[in-house]
């Protein structure tokens, strides 16, 4: 990783992919002389105070915050705090979620309606857009840096948002929703703002997500899981001087990353609605005083 001194801003980072990340960082920072320095924000007091213990040993590197990514004021309030520790972030990490949950209810000899459980939307699409909100605002504010950028956003994403998942529906659509963003917004961002997003989707990676028997039958079934250096590769590429933007990283079984091109339109008249829909909606990301 190239460049001087770093922050980033990680949520869901005391665990899985999420401290693995965190750990990656730490270790570049350390190893490059840039001192890079972490706010790790979850939802998991023991979890952060076990990643502290482990990582401010010599010197302190990470600052814990205790979030709920669900939860505005506490997503915001948690953030609030690692800009006031550290006055510029230069990357955040929206990776905090969670499983498919039983979102409707199915009890057909009930009375009365019940309303879905929608917490793991709730974390991971609302979660995803109050850290989007957050970066995108203390983005802004700052100046661009000797690399390039006022900020960078990498999104861990998943499969599960570029193709037809069966029966979890509810992760399925706010992955879909984050590919369609960072696709929507990515190119607009980089070329006008100095901000950059991507998004890393990675096939089934052996995670708290699942449980180890669930990991154990794919792979039984001959489907390899994807190796968490792969996708951390993948993170590292992404930092520093890198201009990509916009671009949804599928790191399949076998293959490996492709950054996977948009689906073609159908004919020219839909290419041309689109090109009008960046003309129409141009103004509603113009700096308002």
């Amino acid at each position: 990783m190239d460049g001087a001194a770093a922050t980033a801003f990680i949520t869901g980072g005391a665990s899985g992919l999420g401290r693995a990340v965190t750990e990656l960082l730490l270790q570049k920072g350390l190893v490059a002389c840039n001192s890079i320095r972490v706010c790790v924000a979850d939802i998991s007091q023991d979890g952060l105070r076990s990643l502290s213990e482990n990582l401010n040993k010599d010197e302190t590197v990470l600052l814990p915050v205790v979030v709920d990514v669900a939860d505005w004021d506490s997503l915001r309030q948690g953030f609030e705090k690692a800009v006031s520790h550290f006055q510029r972030i230069d990357y955040i990490f929206p990776i905090a979620g969670v499983g498919e949950t039983r979102t409707f209810p199915n009890n057909p000899a009930s009375t009365g309606f019940q309303p879905p459980d929608l917490r793991a939307f709730e974390v991971n699409m609302n979660g995803f857009l109050y850290t989007i909100s957050l970066a995108l605002q203390q983005f802004r504010r700052q100046a661009v840096n000797e690399l390039g950028f006022r900020g960078k956003i990498i999104v861990l994403g998943s499969v599960s948002g570029l193709y037809s998942m069966p029966c979890v529906p509810m992760c399925a659509a706010a992955r879909h929703a984050q590919v369609g963003f960072v696709r929507s917004f990515g190119t607009y961002l980089a070329d006008e703002e100095k901000i950059f997003i991507n998004v890393i989707c990675p096939n089934k990676i052996r995670t708290g997500l699942n449980t180890a028997e669930a990991f154990d039958k794919i792979e039984a079934a001959g489907v390899p899981l994807i190796e968490m250096k792969t996708v951390l590769d993948e993170v590292e590429r992404l930092l520093g001087s890198n201009t990509l933007s916009g671009a949804i990283i599928e790191i399949a079984p076998k293959i490996g990353s492709v950054v996977r091109e948009p689906p073609a339109f159908i004919n020219k008249e839909s290419e041309r609605s689109a090109e009008m829909t960046l003309e129409l909606a141009r103004p509603l990301h113009q700096v308002v005083r």
